[in-house]
């Protein structure tokens, strides 16, 4: 279980923590445009409708942008540098800030294909990271 803190849950974000929990990426869809989005909300951040359902992501995207950070910026992270903080765009569209994790820092590149996995922390929190996508032969 890693030391990092624990995100905070809000009515908004509960059911992406609660699938997180079962090793399920989900996004927030409006029901009325169709709109995948990410972070989550209350309302579509398209047609501003509060009809908000969830789906189930593959957990594939690509990197858009990665800074390799090696300087702790708080109590937590200190024995894991460095660690990658990059900008993923999923298959279906939504874009996230996240980790890239089991990974050579040295060798990431901008388009690089990842897949989701998954890190525990306190109280069962798990939290969406990604590591570079195996290839199928």
């Amino acid at each position: 279980m890693s030391r990092r803190p624990v995100p905070p849950m809000t009515d908004a974000t509960r059911p992406y923590w609660e699938a997180a929990r079962e090793n399920r990426l989900c996004l927030p869809k409006c029901d009325a445009c169709g709109e995948l989005f990410f972070p989550p909300k209350n309302t579509c951040p398209a047609c501003h409708s509060n009809r908000i359902t969830w789906t189930n992501a593959t957990g594939e995207g690509e990197i858009l942008s990665f800074s390799a950070i090696h300087i702790p910026p708080f109590a937590g992270y200190t024995d894991e540098f460095p660690y990658v903080l990059a900008i993923v765009r999923l298959t279906e569209g939504p874009q996230l800030m996240t980790n890239i994790v089991d990974c050579d820092v040295d060798s990431l590149r901008i388009g690089d294909r990842v897949q989701v996995c998954f890190e525990e922390r306190a109280n069962k929190t798990r939290v969406p990271q990604f590591r570079p996508a195996t290839t199928k032969d």
